[in-house]
């Protein structure tokens, strides 16, 4: 995954780029979902609201996917305490 923990700034061609490893990175079979599922709170900071987590699990691809089919960059940050 692009990024330095949770951080990124991508370009446009930077979002095309990298759409196929993020697409590898979210292939999870149910068994291999539901282990990420049942383990992200074990390194998620502090306080994370875990009723998210499957959200955040399934929301990845179609953002970068939308990204990379509208010509737009990325910009995420996480917040830590």
């Amino acid at each position: 995954m692009p990024g330095w923990f949770g951080d990124l700034l991508l370009s446009p061609d930077e979002v095309k780029a990298s759409l196929p490893a993020v697409e590898a990175v979210f292939a999870l079979d149910e068994e291999e979902r539901a282990r990420v599922v049942e383990r992200a709170p074990e390194v998620l900071v502090e306080g994370y609201n875990s009723d998210g987590i499957e959200a955040m699990v399934d929301g990845v691809v179609p953002v970068w996917r939308a990204a990379a089919e509208t010509g737009q960059g990325l910009f995420a940050t996480q917040v830590g305490p």
